[in-house]
């Protein structure tokens, strides 16, 4: 009676651990055959040089996190891309002699997450935002590109989750 009792149990473990195995799986694991990325950022209306600093930090990031290699669109598993819908540079602070001290970037993009085997959209994002401040003058002042920079590193980690992870 135990015996069946303690066989029962273990059953019943096994049959949740395999079903939430699968609960998890479509919602949103990677295909087990894709093990690398190819990173493309369109630029829209910014210049190219802004897109290629976003594509740096997300490259990085990919390598950094470690699920997926980095590879060029020829050889890769799948295909990040992701297009620049908005970008401003906003005036924020104005010093007494009316000159702008303080500006924030914002920067606004749409995506997609693709299987290049099968040619299969794995996931869609649209509106990704976020925003920067960067001082103009003074001690602490950057140029708008160290301040993209910035923002780059600062979206790279959100979309790279949620690259991997496919919600």
């Amino acid at each position: 009676m135990q015996r069946t009792i303690a066989t029962s149990a273990a059953l019943a473990a096994t049959v949740a651990a395999l079903l939430s195995c699968e609960a998890h799986a479509s919602n949103g694991v990677l295909p087990t055959r894709i093990k690398s990325v190819a990173v493309v950022v369109i630029p829209g209306s910014i210049e190219g040089s802004f897109a290629r600093t976003l594509e740096r930090a997300l490259e990085d990031e990919f390598a950094a996190e470690g699920t997926l290699e980095v590879a060029s669109p020829e050889v890769a598993d799948s295909k990040l891309t992701l297009k620049i819908v908005g970008y401003k540079k906003q005036p924020v602070k104005y010093g007494v002699d009316k000159i702008v001290n303080e500006y924030n970037l914002a920067l606004t993009l749409e995506g997609t997450f693709t299987d290049l085997a099968t040619d299969q959209v794995l996931s869609q994002v649209l509106n990704i935002y976020e925003s920067v401040s960067y001082a103009a003058v003074g001690p602490k002042a950057e140029t708008e590109h160290e301040a993209f920079q910035r923002l780059a590193e600062k979206i790279a980690p959100r979309i790279v989750k949620g690259t991997i992870m496919r919600r």
